[in-house]
């Protein structure tokens, strides 16, 4: 599962079962928030979102609702940018 703090945007943090959740993602989504976000590990908000279906299944109706893309897959690039390559006893980002 995506771990919130390395997320990017709010709708990260709404995406839960609860009420609260949903009237945040509410608010956020009718303030402007994207959502077609990306996580910082590629992930799109609505992808993660419906990983979790059963739970959030009212957020990702919401998301759709609002022009998330449901064609969105995980952007591989954004995982490989946090591969580090080791070279001889130096640790240096791959780009």
């Amino acid at each position: 599962m995506l771990d919130c703090l390395s997320s990017t945007g709010i709708l990260f943090y709404c995406i839960s079962p609860t009420e609260r959740h949903a009237k945040c993602l509410e608010i956020a989504v009718e303030n402007g928030a994207d959502p077609n976000n990306i996580s910082a590990e590629g992930i799109p908000v609505l992808l993660y979102a419906c990983e979790t279906a059963t739970d959030n299944e009212e957020a990702c109706i919401q998301l759709l609702e609002k022009g998330a893309n449901p064609n969105g897959k995980q952007e591989v690039m954004a995982v490989f940018k946090k591969i580090v390559v080791t070279q001889g006893n130096r640790l240096r980002p791959y780009q």
